[in-house]
């Protein structure tokens, strides 16, 4: 008896001390899935954060690639893990379409997911392979009249943002280009390169030195400060609506307030640095900071935004 009233006692006392006093996150290293492969956009930019957050919190950020179904695969494997902040997701928008069109998975972003805080708005340019002849969008457009079918418009896999773009092209302008999925859009940059397709929404060389293609049009919401000359995919009347393409970091749902909020606040210092916003330039995108309330608020938007143009274009991946 009166060791178990010890134990109550001591049960009660620890119950008084803040959660910070008796683990402080992270405590070990921290597994940051990536569903994409390897060399990618996605993965590419999710390296520069592993390593400044590292460095930052004192632990390790271990990348683990889990490519596959567009995105669902990994972004499934974070939404099963324990909400200790220990698993997270480095997302992005290709994941909200993948949910939307796949029959066979029941994941919602918007419920299943955590949000921390926004990793990067890739600056995309549509490019297209200078053999083919055509130096700004209405003369793609007249070409693709002229020439149905003979496009072909690579992608990051069916299903994902970039298919979805390009359906809502079709919607929209009634063009006909022929879709080339692959699995990630490292691939689908090389073969652009070679030749293989010809048309490709790109972010990874988008206005790098040596990398010779033309550009058209940004999927941003306003030009480029730098190419004024590049209208914006909706001013240019491609798509019906704006579809920004971004990088987030997400962890299950009932992550604990004090992971994200030590994330977020990390995330947001990291982004001060010059070296860092010139790394993600360099890899085609810029830093929007972000509270936790505000990447949720731009994941519902964008999630309410694709769901009514799948359902418009009854995408499915089944």
């Amino acid at each position: 008896m009166f060791r178990f009233s010890r134990c109550l006692a001591a049960i009660a006392c620890l119950a008084l001390v803040p959660a910070t006093a008796m683990a402080k996150w992270p405590d070990r290293p921290v597994k940051l899935v990536i569903p994409f492969a390897p060399g990618g956009p996605n993965d590419m930019v999710a390296r520069v954060w592993t390593d400044k957050l590292g460095q930052a919190l004192g632990q390790p950020f271990v990348v683990d690639n889990r490519g596959g179904a567009t995105g669902l695969i990994g972004t499934e494997a974070v939404v099963r893990a324990d909400p200790d902040g220990y698993t997270l997701l480095f997302g992005s928008s290709s994941v909200l379409a993948a949910g939307l069109a796949a029959r066979k998975t029941s994941i919602d972003p918007t419920r299943d997911l955590t949000p921390i805080a926004r990793a990067g708005d890739l600056v995309m340019g549509l490019a297209v392979h200078p053999s083919v002849p055509v130096n700004n969008v209405e003369e793609f457009k007249d070409y693709i009249r002229k020439h149905p079918g003979k496009l072909a418009w690579g992608s990051s896999g069916v299903g994902g943002q970039a298919h979805l773009l390009i359906e809502a092209m079709r919607l929209s302008t009634g063009l006909d280009v022929l879709h080339v999925p692959y699995r990630g859009m490292a691939e689908a940059l090389q073969d652009l390169l070679a030749g293989q397709i010809q048309v490709l929404m790109d972010s990874a060389a988008f206005g790098q030195p040596g990398v010779k293609l033309k550009y058209l049009a940004v999927l941003m919401d306003q030009r480029l400060p730098e190419r004024p000359d590049l209208p914006t995919m909706v001013e240019a009347g491609l798509i019906p609506v704006t579809l920004t393409s971004w990088y987030g970091i997400y962890g299950p749902a009932g992550l604990p307030r004090e992971v994200v909020d030590t994330l977020n606040a990390a995330i947001l210092e990291i982004g001060k640095q010059p070296e860092l916003v010139k790394t993600l330039r360099a890899r085609g995108a810029v830093l929007t900071p972000m509270s936790p309330e505000e990447t949720g608020k731009a994941l519902e938007e964008q999630y309410r935004t694709n769901k009514e143009l799948v359902a418009k274009l009854k995408l499915s991946l089944d």
